[in-house]
């Protein structure tokens, strides 16, 4: 942990960006002897001001950062899960004269096929839009007309999230005020679609960079947040609102959730149904993905 003005910090952010396999990763990381994760993968502690997903916006008083790490594990890394905190401005301010900067690991996962999850997984896991496809969607970000989005989500969050997708999906914007912040040596880029094909690969190339020992770790065997579709959308909203005020996780019970997934999910839409859609977006992102690979030396040519 690193205490600087009275604050404490990680000492590893997996801070972005989301939908691209932060779960996931946060898991395999928590599982290795050296580092402990906090609980829950998420505290959303280092959000800035007028963000619904700020701790102090979301029903809870604000904690202490190092309750999120009860019992704190002495002699081991400490890793933050937030992956919204890719985004944070006030955060990188706090960095400024830090003697000890924290390591940073980014997931990116290719901008159009991103954009696509979170908005399958806002529209279906959480059930919080209303009559909006998803090439209404991408119309309204691209020309752009925040409104129709805004006006077709559930809940402040939901808006918040779906109308800035564009926007955080242009990487670079982000990775550059980072580096300024902590210094590309204290810096690492995951392609989420490299992960996929050798996870193994990428956790002993993370290990290297956090300078811990490389571990065999168990991979799960279910897909964390993956995106779904139900078939009624208001009962699901209703009950993940229900469920999700329970705490982080908290499962159906084996036999209530069997059934609740038999009568409520629906087969997911494939994405070649997007292929018009996603080519739009691609087009869009063609000038920054260029810049965010001559930067930081990415080979991105996974994503074309």
């Amino acid at each position: 942990m690193i205490l600087w003005n009275q604050q404490y910090y990680p000492d590893v952010f997996l801070a972005g960006a989301a939908k691209s396999g932060t779960t996931y990763l946060f898991d395999l990381l928590a599982a290795h002897s050296q580092i402990q994760g906090c609980h829950p993968k998420e505290p959303f502690f280092f959000i800035d001001k007028g963000n619904p997903y700020r701790q102090t916006t979301r029903g809870i008083f604000r904690r202490e950062y190092l309750d999120f790490y009860k019992p704190l594990h002495e002699g081991c890394l400490h890793l933050d899960g937030t992956s919204q905190t890719i985004y944070q401005q006030e955060l990188l301010s706090q960095f400024n004269d830090m003697p000890k900067k924290p390591k940073v690991l980014f997931i990116l996962r290719e901008p159009a096929s991103r954009i696509l999850s979170s908005f399958q997984y806002t529209s279906n896991n959480l059930a919080a839009v209303n009559r909006l496809s998803f090439s209404e969607y991408v119309d309204s970000l691209l020309e752009p007309n925040h409104r129709v989005i805004i006006d077709s989500c559930k809940n402040e969050k939901a808006a918040f999230s779906l109308t800035h997708e564009l926007r955080y999906s242009c990487y670079i914007s982000y990775l550059s005020l980072w580096e300024r912040a902590v210094g590309k040596e204290n810096m690492m880029v995951i392609l989420f679609e490299e992960m996929n094909r050798n996870h193994e690969l990428t956790l002993k190339e993370i290990c290297e960079f956090l300078g811990i020992k490389a571990e065999r770790l168990k991979e799960g065997s279910e897909k964390v947040n993956q995106s779904i579709s139900v078939r009624n959308k208001s009962i699901h909203y209703i009950l993940n609102k229900a469920f999700s005020m329970a705490g982080y996780r908290v499962p159906f019970k084996s036999s209530i959730k069997s059934l609740y997934i038999k009568l409520q999910h629906a087969p997911t839409t494939e994405d070649l149904d997007f292929q018009d859609d996603i080519s739009r977006l691609k087009k869009f992102f063609v000038p920054f993905n260029q810049e965010l690979a001559t930067k930081f030396d990415l080979n991105l040519s996974i994503w074309n």
